[in-house]
């Protein structure tokens, strides 16, 4: 071991004696240069290897590269001070630039990379070395030990993904790296190469999304290129300068056609039954100017494969829309768009509107009219300007979805929302009654009743009392279906938040009798209800303070009778969550001051006011919030309640 770490450190000698000599370092820092080295390099040689050691070994190499790179430019620039060639017009870089560079400047950059090499050796198969060494190679501009990172990693992660697109984009755009580019300018932005790259990965992976993506829009970054240079040298689209004419260069109109291939082989290759994969394509077509025509392409695929889902549907009036709203802008960069016209009308419907008509015609199912109505109804939020036209063509969906006989709960609320919206309350309350009492499946839609409750309690547009409703709710559900506890949950607190004063006498007694049977209702099946988030405390508190404005100390002590001590909600610590436990602590605060409201504490009173303590007590107890039980014992005492 001995041997190798003084063979290694052997190899530094000529690089520290070039940054001694030039004044980088001291004598005294090259020492320490050297002894840092080689308690590394023994680490580096045990027989159990860390990650760790590594990484903290890379780690200061790049802290003394910062060092050696600042003092390197402090030194130049005190050089060129005491030279005076600031008189002669030469700049500190051109005083760099003769100077050269020297076996030391690079010494540290290479040892890293050295370092990131036998790491890689030793744990072939992380990915993670292999991009990091990578972005240390970018950060440096090592462009030539770059290419062989990405070769190396390639040949033992060919079906990493993320290597192959790093790999490409590097071989296109890797000049713009940093101040110059890449020294090799020869093969600085090769689409060629690029291509290879994604070829190869494809080949590998011929099911990449990702790498299908990268290719497309990799060819579409080439077509910019193109065209901005012919700009520049104001040339027609498909002529060549001479210099390009003696390369071979491309023109744009033969790598027009390029993405159009891609695309073809992309969805051949993934197969036809995916189709957000291609809307993806479109997706990357909006990031370039001038891709109206693979756009078109690329719907008229969804149009001849997809016409059977209403997913394929949706996303070509979706394009019809996006197209209507980009006509008539100003050209992009140094591109001109083409001119299209105004969005044309078929029978009195737009594109858009027709297409979604279609769309109800080819397939009548509930999914195709709740996409379509969906769609309408995000139209309406986006277009301002036709927002009228956009209401009267949704309102023609829900009728003919109601000629098609087309329905489920979902169309109902969305066809009772769109009443509300057009300000027909009355016809909303109509329909939702209506589904409730002629299909099952309406009747057992807990925002069904929801709904109809609110229009009822809100909007006052039928004459039923909650009371009533919330009868004819129990008897629709049975107490285990999905929703039960929603509704009743619901109509409790709509119950409880009813003004009284103008109900008679007996009608309050029924009112007060029904929310008591609910509560009960709610307390019993809340630890079992895992459908809806019941807030039990929340509903106690609420319902306390009904209870006590109606019927003063006597009903609230029957609230929280039932609520403490009659459930077992006070008495399990399962499944409360920090807000329970903090609306659960505000109700019983409540609790204990209604106690406290009287003149004279005594007697029975203090017997309730000291159960209430020691309930609290022993409830946060449970939920492991021993701070606070403690509080509530220590109030106690002080009220002398032992």
């Amino acid at each position: 071991m001995a041997d190798g770490v003084q063979a290694t450190l052997d190899t530094m000698v000529p690089a520290l004696r070039d940054l001694l000599s030039k004044g980088i370092f001291s004598e005294t820092e090259i020492r320490s240069i050297v002894k840092r080295r080689r308690q590394y390099e023994y680490l580096l040689r045990r027989r159990q290897a860390r990650k760790a050691d590594y990484f903290r070994y890379i780690d200061d190499e790049v802290k003394l590269e910062r060092l050696r790179s600042l003092r390197n430019r402090k030194l130049l620039a005190r050089k060129a001070f005491e030279e005076s060639e600031h008189r002669k017009g030469r700049t500190v870089e051109s005083r760099a630039k003769e100077a050269g560079s020297s076996n030391g400047d690079a010494s540290i950059v290479q040892h890293i990379h050295f370092i990131y090499s036998r790491a890689i050796r030793k744990w072939r198969d992380d990915v993670s070395l292999h991009l990091e060494h990578a972005r240390f190679a970018k950060k440096a501009k090592s462009f030539k030990q770059l290419s062989r990172i990405y070769t190396e990693a390639l040949q033992v992660h060919p079906r990493n993904i993320t290597l192959w697109i790093e790999a490409a984009s590097y071989e296109y755009f890797g000049s713009s790296e940093g101040d110059g580019g890449r020294p090799d300018s020869a093969a600085a932005g090769s689409v060629a190469n690029a291509r290879v790259l994604l070829q190869r990965g494809l080949r590998v992976n011929p099911r990449s999304k990702d790498i299908w993506l990268q290719y497309f829009a990799l060819e579409f970054h080439y077509i910019q290129k193109l065209r901005g240079r012919r700009e520049i040298l104001k040339l027609g689209l498909n002529k060549k300068s001479p210099a390009e004419t003696a390369a071979g260069g491309d023109d744009v109109e033969s790598s027009a056609t390029i993405p159009f291939i891609v695309y073809n082989n992309a969805i051949k290759s993934i197969g036809d039954d995916d189709i957000e994969f291609r809307l993806r394509f479109v997706d990357l077509c909006h990031m370039f100017p001038e891709t109206e025509a693979i756009k078109a392409h690329i719907m008229a695929t969804v149009k001849r494969d997809f016409a059977d889902k209403p997913e394929g549907w949706i996303a070509r009036a979706e394009y019809v829309a996006e197209n209507r709203t980009i006509r008539g802008q100003d050209s992009v960069g140094f591109l001109s768009r083409t001119d299209n016209s105004d969005e044309v009308s078929v029978n009195g419907l737009t594109a858009t509107h027709h297409i979604l008509n279609e769309a109800t015609d080819s397939i009548k199912s509930v999914t195709m009219y709740l996409k379509a109505i969906h769609f309408v109804k995000h139209l309406l939020d986006i277009d301002a300007e036709h927002a009228s036209h956009h209401a009267i063509f949704l309102g023609r969906l829900f009728e003919k979805a109601e000629d098609a006989r087309v329905s489920s709960p979902a169309l109902v609320l969305e066809y009772a929302e769109y009443h509300v919206y057009t300000g027909n309350a009355d016809k909303s309350a109509t329909l939702l009654r209506e589904a409730i009492d002629n299909d099952k499946e309406c009747s057992k839609c807990a925002k069904i009743w929801i709904m109809y409750a609110n229009l009822i309690h809100r909007v006052g547009v039928s004459a039923t009392s909650t009371s009533d409703l919330t009868k004819d709710a129990l008897r629709s559900f049975a107490i285990h279906e999905h929703g039960y506890m929603e509704v009743i949950i619901f109509l409790f607190k709509q119950m409880v938040t009813l003004p009284t004063d103008k109900l008679e006498g007996h009608k309050r007694k029924t009112q007060q009798a029904d929310i008591a049977e609910l509560f009960e209702r709610i307390l019993l099946l809340s630890s079992s209800s895992q459908d809806v988030d019941a807030n039990i405390p929340q509903l106690c508190f609420l319902y306390l303070q009904s209870a006590c404005a109606i019927g003063g100390l006597d009903a609230a002590r029957k609230v929280y009778e039932s609520a403490i001590f009659s459930s077992s909600y006070a008495k399990s610590h399962e499944g409360k969550s920090e807000e329970d436990l903090g609306a659960m602590r505000l109700f019983y605060d409540a609790c204990i001051k209604l106690e406290q409201s009287g003149a004279a504490i005594e007697g029975a009173d203090k017997k309730r006011l000291r159960r209430l303590y020691d309930s609290a007590s022993n409830f946060f107890r449970l939920c492991n919030k021993n701070s606070i039980a403690s509080e509530y014992r220590g109030r106690r005492n002080m009220e002398n309640l032992l």
